[in-house]
């Protein structure tokens, strides 16, 4: 017999958007690229779901970074060296639960991504070389048997209109719709409204939800980051 109630875990707002979100599918932590549009300044976030600690990695490089993967407690950043151009290159790997920096490489690009660690090559070599680095410390690696990542596993609403998101599950009705010329998520359970919240003050378009290990996960408002579980 499953509770009718949901309980709010996590909720921060933060000092820019939120523009991306990466799932770790080993350890407990969600990280978030963080933007600040009017200066381009931008963060990692890493938050533990266990504790709901927020560490946080401030690149000091003058390149825009993209938030790439969490993988096992360690958060892996790329790089636009040019804003105008979308091409990545460098890594750069930080602890999740710290925020420290781990390692960095300004010359190489990323090819592949496995459990081991993170196959890279030099894009002035020719022909292509490819490198397996630890997540660790980025010294090199073995390149055989190197196994892909398993993503992280979660549950997605489904689109019944341009307008409304739904999602059923564990006697949960969850639904991202259009109310008011706002988008609205609200959560029922036999039929009683448990949970009603804002996505965006704007009917253009709001951030959906998803379900990690019976944990609702959504953005509000493109800054406020809210997990409830149940």
């Amino acid at each position: 017999m499953h509770s009718a109630k949901i309980t709010l875990k996590f909720q921060q707002k933060f000092d820019g958007i939120i523009w991306k979100v990466a799932i770790d599918s080993i350890a407990p932590y969600i990280a978030l690229l963080i933007r600040k549009t009017d200066t381009q300044q931008a963060c990692i976030a890493k938050v533990n779901l266990n504790t709901q600690a927020v560490a946080y990695h401030y690149p000091t490089e003058e390149w825009l970074p993209d938030l790439a993967l969490i993988h096992n407690g360690i958060c892996i950043t790329r790089y636009y060296p040019n804003t105008s151009l979308p091409q990545l290159l460098g890594i750069t790997c930080s602890h999740a639960e710290t925020g420290t920096l781990l390692w960095s490489n300004y010359t190489e690009n990323i090819e592949q991504y496995t459990e081991e660690g993170i196959l890279c090559y030099n894009p002035k070599v020719e022909p292509k070389q490819l490198i397996a680095r630890s997540y660790q410390n980025g010294s090199p690696i073995e390149l055989s048997a190197l196994t892909p990542i398993t993503p992280a596993s979660i549950i997605l609403p489904e689109i019944m209109s341009p307008t409304c998101q739904q999602l059923v599950i564990d006697g949960y009705q969850i639904v991202a719709s259009v109310k008011n010329d706002e988008w609205v998520i609200t959560v029922h359970h036999a039929d009683e409204l448990v949970l009603e919240d804002k996505l965006s003050d704007s009917a253009l378009g709001g951030d959906s939800f998803f379900i990690l290990d019976n944990q609702l996960v959504y953005i509000k408002n493109k800054q406020e980051f809210k997990i409830y579980h149940w």
